[in-house]
């Protein structure tokens, strides 16, 4: 779903919408990796990097000695993805995106916030935005230049995806 939600982004954003795709359809793959070779990892990670997604690779590199946005670069490299589709996995949970040179890179790795926080409102129905979460979701917005109408089309256009009555989702506009 993070990939379909990446895709209709960049399509707004006139960007590439195949590569949009990749880095969202691949940029939890470090924690599936991750999941299956620390056996606490899903309990220990499941709702923090939810509700955490600024401090969630701090956490990680603590716990485990690495980060899943390590992991899935390394992965991403491996399987020979564009670089800056690899840049993005890796890059995705940056807390400032002005640190980022490369501008497509910059892009993915909002993108992917982005997404991946409209795609876990919509599934999982949690409260409204704060702490973290927020701050990670508001930063995204921003850096992509999403005015309120298409966050809520994109909202939309996700919940029909994901088989839900858009009239049931919760509104995430900022």
């Amino acid at each position: 779903a993070v990939g379909d939600c990446n895709r209709r982004v960049a399509r707004i954003l006139n960007m590439d919408e195949d590569l949009a795709y990749l880095a969202g359809l691949f940029q939890a793959n470090g924690q599936l990796l991750m999941a299956r070779n620390f056996a606490n990892y899903v309990d220990k990670l499941s709702k923090k990097s939810i509700d955490s997604p600024l401090s969630i690779c701090r956490f990680e590199k603590h716990h485990y000695r690495m980060s899943h946005t390590e992991v899935g670069f390394m992965l991403a490299e491996y399987w020979q993805l564009d670089p800056s589709v690899c840049s993005a996995i890796y890059l995705h949970h940056v807390e400032d995106y002005t640190q980022i040179q490369d501008p497509v890179v910059r892009t993915f790795s909002a993108m992917i916030a982005f997404s991946a926080t409209l795609i876990n409102q919509l599934m999982f129905v949690h409260e409204a935005y704060v702490g973290e979460r927020k701050v990670y979701f508001e930063r995204a917005i921003e850096e992509l230049g999403l005015d309120s109408e298409e966050i809520n089309e994109l909202q939309t256009d996700m919940s029909e995806i994901l088989f839900l009555d858009a009239n049931d989702s919760k509104d995430v506009a900022v």
